[in-house]
């Protein structure tokens, strides 16, 4: 497969970063209906392999791509959503508890988050849970400890959080948290380190990242009002452990007309620092996902830029952020997964291209040391006790990467079952 090689040399020129070890393969892209918007991967058909599903505003449905291996994919089963609804912002989980990976979206015209529940490989429509207006961003997350997925959503014209509580397979329906002008994203992290889930949100209007404590049942109340600077408005916002320290710190994506760039807020002991900016030497930030590209143990950051038609990959360089190495994508980059879509153990890259109406894919070569199933943390090769305390986190998050037995798409004893028998095998 030919590699980045020469491309990257180029951007090592062109920019104050170069991507290092991360190794993506030359780009491909997927055909995708007119206006690609949000986009999930899982193993929807239970066949081992990572599937995509993706949002289409026009016709308005959501396309399945079952992958075939080797992250190549079949053409798509359409999910129809209805005529003018809208779908956007879209994420897999397990609702229902039945193993399988169901899909969750937000409708924008209808200010709904429906629920697809998969039997399968086979979607069907569920619950509707009524949301704020202009619902513009979506997260999963277990917001009230009781080991469900919960969701919540940012909403723009009703200057609102929608926070959806999952009562064994049940939605409820939602309750709203007021943030301020214009909230465009919401993260979901332990941002006081009291060992319950807390929200933050962007409010453009005021300029700041607002961070909401959980009760631990799923309440949130304003807890801090964290400034990102008088030019910039936030935009996308995520928790991530930058530093690897173990508690949850977060970003957000800023820009204006000349400043665009990642506000890193640092998490000590529970107080979050003052912003420091990375710059993404891109235009307009807006999604932000983050993922450990490299296989280094670390947490690196991508960014979608809308304006510029790119997508940004500012690499952790041991509790940093390096400067953003811009990538072309299509027009208007929106919403981005990160998974391994091709099996070989490394993360890659998909992002939807709402004006080119497709949606382009980065293959990772790189980014694979583990040695088996329990090397979690590094350095990678070995077994030791930072790879039991890395197992622990990711479960506890109910992360994907911790998901190691069957019944796949829920995180029970098994998968503890799972790692432990890897780890006491130990590395070849």
């Amino acid at each position: 497969m030919t590699r980045k090689t020469t491309t990257l040399a180029t951007l090592a020129l062109l920019t104050p970063a170069s991507l290092g070890a991360i190794d993506f393969a030359a780009p491909t892209t997927l055909a995708t209906p007119s206006r690609p918007g949000g986009i999930a991967s899982g193993d929807f058909n239970a066949d081992g392999i990572a599937d995509l599903a993706i949002a289409t505003d026009l016709i308005d449905k959501i396309d399945v791509f079952f992958g075939t291996g080797g992250g190549a994919f079949a053409a798509s089963t359409p999910i129809f959503t209805g005529a003018g609804t809208g779908p956007d912002t879209l994420r897999a989980a397990d609702v229902d508890g039945d193993g399988d990976l169901d899909l969750a979206v937000v409708l924008n015209n209808t200010n709904t988050l429906r629920v697809y529940t998969n039997a399968a490989g086979v979607f069907t429509a569920g619950q509707n849970i009524a949301l704020g207006a202009d619902a513009r961003s979506l997260i999963t997350a277990d917001l009230n400890a009781d080991g469900t997925p919960d969701f919540a959503t940012a909403n723009r014209d009703s200057n609102s959080l929608s926070v959806v509580l999952n009562n064994a397979g049940v939605l409820a329906p939602a309750t709203s948290v007021a943030v301020g002008g214009e909230p465009r994203g919401v993260g979901a992290g332990d941002f006081n380190a009291d060992g319950i889930m807390d929200l933050a949100a962007s409010d453009r209007d005021s300029r700041t990242v607002k961070v909401f404590a959980g009760n631990g049942a799923g309440a949130f109340t304003l807890s801090a009002t964290l400034p990102t600077n008088a030019l910039v408005r936030p935009d996308g916002v995520i928790a991530i452990d930058i530093d690897g320290d173990g508690d949850d710190d977060l970003a957000a994506t800023v820009s204006d007309d000349a400043f665009n760039a990642v506000a890193l807020y640092t998490n000590n002991a529970g107080v979050l620092s003052a912003p420091t900016f990375i710059f993404v030497n891109a235009l307009n930030p807006s999604e932000i996902a983050a993922a450990d590209l490299d296989g280094d143990g670390d947490t690196d950051i991508v960014t979608s830029n809308s304006d510029s038609n790119n997508v940004s990959i500012m690499e952790n360089t041991g509790g940093s952020l390096a400067a953003g190495v811009p990538l072309p994508a299509g027009t208007r980059p929106g919403s981005s997964e990160l998974a391994d879509l091709d099996g070989n153990g490394s993360v890659d890259m998909a992002v939807t291209n709402r004006d080119s109406n497709n949606t382009t894919i980065w293959l990772n070569a790189g980014g694979a040391g583990a040695c088996n199933a329990a090397d979690f943390a590094e350095p990678f090769g070995s077994l030791d006790f930072s790879d039991v305390v890395a197992f622990l986190s990711a479960f506890g998050a109910l992360d994907p990467a911790a998901d190691l037995a069957a019944p796949f798409g829920q995180h029970d004893f098994s998968d503890v079952v799972a790692f432990l028998s890897a780890f006491g095998a130990g590395c070849p």
